[in-house]
């Protein structure tokens, strides 16, 4: 949902009356959990919400006389630009120079200290702040790659502009091509923002840029001779849905397994959101699971129940889409697939021994009520363009009945998956899509990582709060 300006200019004037007042607890009404702090202090106080209260808290410490005041205030797009005087007592001089460090404070005063900042905030659409410069003052960064703005398409940090969802598009082939089949983890820093989230990190991938640096680094130890492919992208303001698929050689130990030397080919579906030249969160599906049974690890999962063999040889659309995953999935209505789907439909992603078409969808759907009895889907993330519509979805259950020759384990079980799917006439008529089956197989115990201590995992946020998915 959109903000409109008025509303923009208000929450930039409530953080003001902090800077002024100094009541810190406001600011977790304002100011989004995973903030970026582009000020010369942001790495001094940590980050998140929680280090720019930190450095608030500081500054009016140390200022304890400050007296500002908003000379203006200017809304352009998602940044707003506000300009403020003030003073304070000639005793804080040493305060300052102690916080923001001795050219914070250019001479000792003997006059009451004078001030003239410029802070620029970012509003999103959700109405919180998620990114502050301070470009004049005693704290400003006016160079280096945080600067602002500044680089090619007028983005913080330079690299190809974003902005638009055909722009967004070009900019995650140009990752893909430079660091992922370049094999360069040294360039992750032009693409993702220091405080980056994936909502579904790889065994061992901690938070953050210097934790996919390090992931990606990972991968280029265990495999080389990338080669990736985009098959299809869907992009909607700041989000893209990437389908893609991938070959590269096993050369190297992964998750403890040895290398196989093996030529392996996957696929997968990422999405990610791009703002302001900076990938900031990524979902991801891949077939996992196969590239470990590509490598000679065997699948303790057999073919899906209900079927008489392998694959084959060779109204709005979101809202036909959520009735599959509510209707069908959820609630168990089984005629609903006849209403929602063309008579020949696709599906390009069969798990083993489920059969084409629709017959497929309820050979899926069966065995799944059948061995997660109290499963249920929910769609985090949906968005539709053109024929296209991409969903993420989890799905929670208790192993209580035989699922894919496994019998009955007892055991919660919490998976994610990404589809799209294409409509023809208001119908689903081809479906492209990845189910975590390496995450289902570790936490039903049938398959251990070596060197991990559990199956994949999530992130903890900075500073103890929730993501805001």
């Amino acid at each position: 949902m959109a903000v409109s300006n008025a509303e923009k200019e208000r929450v930039v004037r409530r953080w003001f009356d902090v800077l002024a007042g100094g009541d810190l607890e406001a600011l977790e009404d304002i100011v989004a959990w995973d903030v970026t702090d582009h000020s010369n202090l942001g790495s001094t106080y940590g980050g998140g919400c929680e280090g720019h209260k930190k450095l608030l808290g500081a500054l009016r410490q140390a200022l304890p006389g400050y007296r500002p005041q908003i000379e203006s205030l200017e809304v352009k797009g998602d940044l707003v630009t506000v300009k403020h005087t003030g003073t304070a007592p000639a005793a804080a001089a040493a305060n300052l120079a102690a916080v923001a460090g001795p050219s914070a404070v250019k001479e000792a005063a003997v006059a009451p200290l004078s001030f003239e900042v410029v802070s620029t905030l970012r509003v999103d659409d959700t109405g919180k702040i998620v990114e502050h410069w301070a470009t004049v003052g005693p704290m400003g960064d006016t160079g280096g790659p945080n600067g602002y703005p500044g680089g090619s398409g007028g983005y913080p940090g330079g690299g190809p502009a974003t902005g638009t969802p055909d722009q967004n598009k070009v900019f995650m082939q140009t990752y893909v091509r430079n660091v992922i089949d370049g094999m360069n983890p040294g360039l992750a820093g032009e693409y993702f923002r220091q405080n980056f989230f994936n909502h579904d990190p790889a065994p061992g991938e901690q938070p953050g840029l210097e934790g996919v640096r390090a992931f990606i680094a990972s991968i280029f130890a265990a495999f080389s001779q990338f080669h990736t492919t985009i098959d299809e992208q869907v992009a909607v303001d700041d989000l893209v849905a990437g389908r893609w698929s991938q070959s590269f050689v096993n050369t190297g130990p992964y998750l403890g397994f040895p290398a196989s030397n093996k030529k392996i080919d996957i696929g997968g579906i990422t999405i990610t959101r791009v703002r302001d030249g900076k990938i900031v969160e990524e979902w991801e599906a891949r077939d996992a699971l196969s590239l470990i049974q590509q490598m000679g690890i065997p699948s303790p999962l057999g073919p899906l129940e209900g079927g008489s063999g392998g694959p084959p040889a060779s109204q709005g659309g979101t809202e036909v889409v959520r009735r599959y995953y509510y209707d069908v999935w959820n609630a168990g209505d089984l005629a609903v697939i006849d209403t929602i789907f063309d008579s020949g439909y696709r599906d390009h992603g069969l798990e083993p021994g489920q059969a084409d078409g629709t017959a497929g969808v309820r050979q899926l759907v069966q065995a799944l009520r059948t061995g997660f009895p109290d499963g249920s889907v929910s769609i985090d993330l949906q968005f539709g363009s053109g024929d296209r519509v991409v969903t993420r979805y989890t799905f929670r259950g208790t192993h209580r009945g035989t699922f894919r020759g496994v019998a009955a384990t007892g055991k919660h079980v919490e998976i994610t998956g990404i589809d799209i799917h294409l409509l023809q006439a208001g119908r689903i008529a081809q479906r492209w899509g990845y189910f975590d089956n390496a995450s289902l197989v570790a936490q039903l115990g049938l398959i251990s990582y070596p060197g991990q201590s559990g199956p994949p995992g999530g992130q903890t946020p900075p500073g103890g709060q929730t993501p805001p998915w």
